[in-house]
């Protein structure tokens, strides 16, 4: 199963993970977690080539504490730009579709989340940056996407029982994609766009219609955002 868990600073993600999620996921053989910081390379590299290997059914579990809706949030606000651009966060989106990811969204209210980050002496987020967080955290969930998106509440067993229920569905639903391994989309898709076998220059990534600069990837998903993702 891959299951990414999002949310603001002091929503419980490390808990979640650690206290509940792991203790549930079969073992095949084991777990990798991730915590995912500040990224360093190009977002395609960062949220991708980790898991291009990755077989829902067949690899190893992956639990992520954080991934790519952390950086379009906290990139703008603690570093004024963040190098997620729409047609990267589009191939981002439809890639973790195609594995059968879920994205489970850490909710809790702005004043809890602040006594929070009081108690345990945060220094990196400051108590007036949490509404604008959780606005943005909201804004994301409300976003048109092909990857399933779970909000919780809560970060305790009763969630992570549902998060299990709905990863492996998913896992299950996305298996049957393996053998097609440049797939990128919806688990259901209702139109399929075919290309010609990439060239040489992108080498590490052979995902479909990858939207590095000046490729016809980035111009082919920037038009369908254009067009209105659906």
């Amino acid at each position: 199963m891959l299951i990414l868990v999002e949310g603001p600073d002091g929503a419980g993600k490390t808990t979640f993970i650690k206290e509940h999620l792991q203790s549930m996921l079969p073992p095949r053989p084991h777990t990798i977690t991730f915590h995912k910081k500040q990224i360093e390379t190009h977002p395609l590299v960062e949220y991708e080539l980790m898991l291009d290997s990755y077989r829902p059914g067949v690899s190893k579990n992956v639990l992520a504490d954080r991934w790519h809706w952390g950086e379009s949030i906290y990139g703008p606000l603690k570093r004024g730009q963040s190098t997620l651009y729409g047609a990267a966060w589009l191939h981002i989106d439809m890639f973790l579709a195609s594995k059968g990811a879920l994205m489970v969204a850490l909710e809790a209210p702005v004043d809890e989340l602040q006594r929070r980050l009081r108690a345990r002496g945060e220094t990196f987020i400051t108590p007036r940056e949490v509404p604008l967080i959780v606005r943005e955290y909201q804004g994301l969930v409300r976003l048109p996407t092909p990857m399933t998106v779970a909000c919780f509440y809560s970060n305790g067993m009763a969630a992570a029982i549902e998060a299990v229920r709905i990863a492996h569905q998913l896992e299950l639903r996305a298996a049957q994609l393996n053998r097609f391994t440049t797939y990128i989309g919806s688990l259901q898709p209702k139109v399929l766009l075919l290309g010609d076998k990439r060239g040489n220059d992108q080498e590490q990534h052979q995902k479909a219609f990858v939207p590095y600069e000046s490729t016809s990837g980035k111009y082919l998903l920037n038009a369908i955002l254009t067009w209105g993702f659906q």
